[in-house]
């Protein structure tokens, strides 16, 4: 089965309405005390915090989704359920994050989001919804449509996001939070320096609590904002519901995402849901993705294949 435009269109529209209202019933906890669990996934604590939003979003997210795979076929993947490998079998999965960013959401910081993305089987991104509680912003994306951004907020202007700012002169840098516990952070550190005073921005600026998909959602609109996770041989480096939707975002919206080599990156692959064997990138402007792509390949940082 190949899904048309209209389909993906109709598809877009209802995805984002959903992880809206699933968006609206993590915001009623966010001024609770919730009792935070620990799962195993990765090595880093944001990616091991869980709470009851979490598992109460994509319940909600899977039920509404169901009359819709029911409809197309479709798979699914959730990062709160085990992976049926439908993934492998289906033309197309849904592919969710019902809260990216628990650690910051715990901690009542904004950074969090909900996350929908639709996958075709050779793990390539056709659509994505994300919608970010905090600002109430929803980013929608498909393919062979267009990248638009609205605001909940009442009496904000609507419409598709209008070119980004390019005033600024620092250089922001979005990373996971377990970046600074890296081996070579101080040398990821001085490279990324060198790469702002080479773009012309006059400072550096870090911002290091953001979940995976507001990291890359900021750096959709800022044309001097980059946002990378290094391949390495254990499990980690983000999973498929991480990115599913945020490549997407990118890719309909013409800036840079990729694998550390600078390939596509692949949103099924057969060795698990980690993605540590790709690594990614996504920048702001495709002049810092070539720069930063040139400096991280010939640092030889990467473990052997």
């Amino acid at each position: 089965m190949e899904l048309n435009d209209a389909d993906l269109g109709a598809l877009t529209m209802q995805a984002g309405a959903i992880a809206e209202r699933a968006g609206a019933h993590v915001m009623g906890y966010f001024d609770q005390e919730l009792e935070v669990s620990y799962k195993s996934d990765g090595n880093a604590i944001a990616s091991q915090v869980v709470t009851r939003a979490d598992h109460e979003s994509q319940s909600l997210i899977e039920a509404a989704l169901q009359p819709l795979s029911q409809q197309y076929d479709f798979g699914f993947l959730g990062e709160e359920t085990p992976d049926d490998h439908s993934r492998f079998k289906k033309d197309y999965f849904w592919c969710v994050d019902p809260l990216d960013g628990t650690l910051a959401y715990t901690e009542k910081k904004k950074g969090f989001a909900v996350s929908i993305g639709l996958i075709r089987r050779d793990g390539k991104g056709v659509l994505g919804a994300i919608y970010d509680p905090y600002e109430q912003r929803l980013f929608t994306s498909y393919m062979e449509g267009e990248a638009v951004v609205k605001s909940m907020r009442q009496g904000e202007a609507q419409g598709k996001q209008g070119d980004p700012n390019t005033n600024s002169d620092e250089l922001h840098w979005y990373m996971d939070r377990s970046m600074k516990q890296s081996v070579h952070f101080q040398q990821l550190h001085g490279f990324v320096e060198k790469i702002a005073a080479d773009s012309g921005c006059h400072s550096l600026k870090i911002v290091d609590y953001f979940g995976a998909v507001m990291n890359a959602c900021s750096v959709w609109g800022d044309p001097n904002a980059l946002y990378f996770k290094l391949p390495k041989k254990e499990p980690g480096g983000g999973c498929l519901w991480d990115f599913a939707a945020t490549s997407c975002l990118f890719e309909v919206g013409s800036r840079p995402v990729s694998s550390i080599s600078g390939g596509a990156l692949d949103l099924n692959p057969k060795q698990g849901v980690f993605m540590n064997e790709q690594g990614v990138i996504f920048c702001g402007s495709h002049d810092l993705a070539n720069r930063l792509k040139s400096v991280l390949n010939q640092a030889s940082l990467f473990p052997p294949r």
